[in-house]
C-alpha cells in the first residue's frame, strides 16, 4: 500500500461501530439484532455439541453443513430486500464464520491438531478478508489513467470521470476524492450519477456538505463539469445538488457543443442521457463531425448507441466484490461483465467505452464492502492520432 493511499484510509471519517461498518446505521435495528442473535445462538449450540462430541469427526461436518443452509434461509427470511439479505449473509460469513471456525479449532485441538490448524487458518483468513473488504479497500482510492486516440482532435484533452460517490457521510474521504481530481488538472470533468444515498432525515445535510467541498476546493475545469442523474438521486430534485456551482446538469437527455478553449478548431460535442435513457435508450443521439462524448449513469445504453466516439458510464461499482481471474459477481447491468468490472475498451471502429468502478458503495441496508475492487477516479487522455 502506498503512502497516499494509507493517508486516505487513516484520514477517513468513519464510525467504527460494527453496525456502521456493515450497515451504516447508528444503532442495530430489529432485523439486524434478530440475525445477530441467531448467529450467537447457533455458535453457542454448536459449541455445546462439539464439547460433547469432540472426538467424533462427523460432529464438525454436521455443524458446518447445517450452518450455511440455516444461515442462508434465515437471511432471506428476515431480509427486507436483496441488499438486506446480502447484508445479513455478510454477517454470517465475517462475524459468525470467524466465531464458528475459532470454536471448531478450540474443540478439535486436543485430538485433531491438523483439523484444528485448518479451522484456525480459515478463521484468520476470513478475518483478514473482512478487514480488507470492509475497512481497507473502501478508502483505498485509485487514480486510473487511460488513453484514447482520435483523429478528431489536434491537441490532447484530459477528462476526469468520477461516478458513484454514493455516500451518506460526506467527510474526509470525499474531500480527498475531489482533491485528487483537481490535482490531475483535467480539462473536463464528467459526473455520471449517484452522489448522495442518505436517509431522508439526513439527505439535505449531506448535500450541503458536498456543496461545501466544491466551494472550498473551487472544483472547476476549463471545458466544464457535467453531471447526469443516477439511481440514488431524487428524480425531480437531483439538480439542486449542484445549484449555484459550476456544474452543468441534464434533467433531460440532450446534446451540446462544448466551447473548446484549448483548441478552437477541434469541435467537441457532449451528449448526456437521463437515467431512463441510460438503460433503455430512446433518445436519438445526433450525428456530428466533432469528437463526441456520450455520458450516462448505467452502461446498458452502450449496447445500442450508434453515434459517439467516447462512451462513459458508472453504476456497476465494479461489482464491489471481484473474484481473481473471474471478475465481478454482480453488476446489475446488461453490459458485458468484463466491462462492468472497470474498463477502457476501444473497438475496431475506433469507439471507446469507459466504465468506472466508481468511488462509493451501495448504502442503506447493503453491506459496505469492496474486495479486489478498489474505488477509482478515471483520467482519460484523448490524444491526436498523428501523435502531435
Amino acid at each position: 500500500m502506498d503512502l497516499p493511499a494509507t493517508a486516505i484510509i487513516l484520514g477517513r471519517e468513519m464510525d467504527w461501530t460494527v453496525s456502521s461498518i456493515f450497515w451504516g446505521l447508528d444503532a442495530m435495528d430489529s432485523t439486524i439484532a434478530l440475525y445477530a442473535g441467531f448467529l450467537g445462538l447457533y455458535i453457542l449450540l454448536a459449541s455445546v455439541v462439539l464439547s460433547k462430541l469432540r472426538t467424533r469427526l462427523w460432529s464438525y461436518l454436521a455443524v458446518w453443513t447445517v450452518y450455511p443452509l440455516v444461515g442462508l434461509w434465515v437471511a432471506f427470511f428476515l431480509g427486507r430486500d436483496i441488499f438486506d439479505a446480502l447484508n445479513l449473509l455478510a454477517m454470517a460469513v465475517f462475524i459468525g464464520g470467524v466465531g464458528l471456525f475459532a470454536a471448531s479449532a478450540y474443540f478439535a485441538w486436543p485430538l485433531y491438531k491438523k483439523f484444528a490448524s485448518v479451522f484456525m487458518v480459515f478463521a484468520v483468513t476470513l478475518a483478514v478478508v473482512g478487514v480488507d473488504a470492509f475497512i481497507v479497500e473502501p478508502g483505498w482510492l485509485e487514480v486510473r489513467h487511460e488513453q484514447v486516440v482520435s483523429n478528431k482532435v489536434h491537441k490532447p484533452i484530459r477528462i476526469a470521470i468520477m461516478s458513484d460517490l454514493q455516500t451518506d457521510h460526506v467527510g474526509g474521504f470525499e474531500r480527498s476524492v475531489f482533491k485528487q481530481i483537481m490535482a490531475a488538472k483535467p480539462d473536463m470533468v464528467l459526473l455520471p450519477g449517484d452522489y448522495i444515498q442518505a436517509y431522508a432525515s439526513d439527505y439535505d445535510n449531506q448535500v450541503a456538505k458536498l456543496r461545501k467541498i466544491f466551494q472550498d476546493l473551487k472544483v472547476s475545469a476549463p471545458l466544464g463539469i457535467y453531471a447526469t442523474q443516477g439511481d440514488a438521486e431524487r428524480p425531480q430534485q437531483w439538480t439542486e445538488i449542484f445549484k449555484g456551482l459550476p456544474v452543468t446538469t441534464f434533467p433531460t437527455s440532450d446534446t451540446i457543443v462544448v466551447p473548446n478553449t484549448i483548441e478552437p478548431k477541434d469541435g467537441i460535442s457532449l451528449t448526456a442521457l437521463t437515467l431512463k435513457d441510460s438503460w433503455r435508450l430512446n433518445y436519438k443521439i445526433p450525428e456530428t463531425e466533432n469528437f463526441h462524448i456520450v455520458v450516462a449513469h448505467r452502461p446498458d445504453f452502450m449496447l445500442t448507441a450508434t453515434e459517439g466516439d467516447l462512451f462513459v458510464a458508472g453504476h456497476t461499482h465494479g461489482g464491489q466484490v471481484q473474484i481473481p481471474f473471474y471478475g465481478p459477481l454482480l453488476t446489475f447491468s446488461q453490459a458485458p461483465r468484463e466491462w462492468c468490472g472497470g474498463c477502457c475498451v476501444t473497438q475496431e471502429d475506433g469507439r471507446s467505452y469507459v466504465i468506472t468502478r466508481g468511488v462509493g458503495m451501495e448504502r442503506e441496508r447493503a453491506p459496505r464492502l469492496r474486495f479486489f475492487c478498489r474505488p477509482e477516479i478515471v483520467i482519460v487522455d484523448v490524444v491526436p492520432a498523428d501523435g502531435e
